[in-house]
């Protein structure tokens, strides 16, 4: 398979699944979506203006589709109306991130700023410092654990991370801080739930693109 191909593949799984984290918290499955909340998220997540979301959605837009055209406007530096234009019934995402100049590195480190930044919002932690973690070679499913035990100690998240080992699991190192058990135990399951959300959501999207 030729380098070229590869890319392609790459940016097209990028752009099907990196803006479903923000997409799925503003649109939970069998529930009521709030547009004006929808717009509001995606606009705090992707940095593009809450108006040109609420435009697009009394235009018929999806939430799916701005997602993903908010995703690529904020890792081009394109305005969201300009990206979502570009998407035709003839074409498909990945043919407009290539359109538009995007590579698979701006495309991970805009999923890498957008995760990060989601943990660090909700757990009063540093963006910076969490992807700082991440090259480092610790997932961010064990980072989210880590931000929230170093919320509740109050100890810093690179102080937290260096307590799990290979002999020990995050309940250990809860317990380790002092911290309630059930509480922790409670959030890891919303954390659990959350991430088999955002799963799903790329599997529909997937077969959505198939």
């Amino acid at each position: 398979m030729s380098k070229r191909i590869v890319a392609t593949l790459v940016i097209g799984a990028f752009v099907a699944s990196a803006a479903l984290g923000a997409v799925a918290m503003a649109a939970p499955p069998k529930r009521e979506v709030d547009p004006a909340k929808a717009a509001e998220r995606i606009s705090t997540v992707f940095h593009v203006k809450q108006d040109d979301v609420c435009s697009l959605q009394a235009k018929g837009y999806s939430l799916r589709d701005i997602g993903r055209a908010a995703f690529l406007a904020d890792a081009s530096g394109k305005s969201l109306t300009n990206v979502i234009q570009l998407k035709k019934e003839e074409n498909t995402w990945k043919d407009v991130a290539q359109e538009i100049g995007v590579t698979k590195e701006q495309l991970k480190a805009e999923r890498n700023k957008i995760t990060s930044e989601r943990i660090a919002v909700r757990y009063d932690g540093n963006a910076s410092q969490l992807r700082t973690l991440h090259e480092q070679g610790h997932s961010y499913g064990n980072l989210a654990k880590a931000s929230y035990l170093s919320q509740q100690a109050q100890k810093s998240v690179t102080d937290v991370v260096a307590m799990k080992t290979d002999a020990n699991n995050w309940l250990d190192v809860s317990d380790q801080l002092g911290l309630d058990a059930e509480k922790t135990k409670a959030e890891f399951s919303k954390m659990q739930k959350m991430a088999k959300r955002v799963h799903k959501a790329k599997e529909h999207m997937q077969k959505q693109n198939e």
